[in-house]
């Protein structure tokens, strides 16, 4: 097997959290054992107002924030929906579309934070994938809340004494469609068009679409 470094497109929607965006951004821009040339990284603002990040750029211009990057960026503004409805899943299509040019396509949400190895690790194991429809899902957790709902026992997660979770000692769980979150998930562009992205009938019914859009690569036959 030839192995194959494929460019990856980080997709992400956004709405008043200037300071998690920031956040993520920086730990792009702090990536390990990654070219940063075979990433791009699309922000959809949808409609933040001007306390937002939005308004710390001057006269809305986005060069700022393009340059400070070792990535290729893009931020994108829209206005906000009349009835201040969430419209995430366009708006993710929409920086699908931007950085058309990825071969795989990560989406993240604006206030999530991981390892500085992520983007090589993901490079790494997709420039192996075999040429088939997949998407991958991942285990979230939070390493700050002590789990006291009694759902997750020490069989099934591997948590530290103190009842926490922490990164690098969290168990992957197998998931499935009807579980499916999309912050985190990761597919090749060809499958991402062969389903054509999010559909829109869900823009404004949040976590329909996430399940709504593994379901339809399930369908894949795949």
């Amino acid at each position: 097997m030839t192995y194959h470094t494929p460019s990856l497109s980080v997709i992400c929607a956004t709405h008043n959290r200037p300071k998690t965006l920031l956040r993520l951004l920086d730990q792009l821009n702090d990536q390990r054992c990654v070219d940063f040339r075979s990433v791009g990284v699309c922000i959809v603002d949808d409609g933040s107002s001007q306390s937002s990040l939005i308004g710390e750029l001057p006269d809305r211009d986005t060069g700022y924030i393009i340059d400070k990057y070792k990535f290729p960026f893009h931020y994108i503004y829209r206005p906000r929906h009349p009835q201040n409805l969430a419209r995430v899943y366009s708006s993710r299509n929409l920086a699908a579309q931007i950085t058309e040019g990825g071969e795989f396509i990560l989406q993240l949400d604006d206030d999530v934070e991981f390892s500085p190895y992520l983007l090589n690790l993901l490079q790494s194991t997709a420039g192996m994938a075999r040429e088939e429809h997949w998407v991958w899902t991942p285990r979230i957790s939070n390493n700050i809340d002590v789990d006291r709902s009694g759902h997750c026992s020490e069989e099934n997660w591997d948590r530290g004494t103190d009842g926490r979770w922490y990164d690098g000692r969290v168990s992957w769980q197998e998931s499935h469609w009807g579980s499916a979150d999309s912050s985190g998930m990761f597919m090749p562009r060809r499958t991402w068009n062969a389903i054509g992205g999010y559909d829109l009938d869900y823009d404004t019914c949040m976590g329909a679409g996430d399940q709504d859009l593994a379901l339809r690569v399930q369908m894949l036959g795949e």
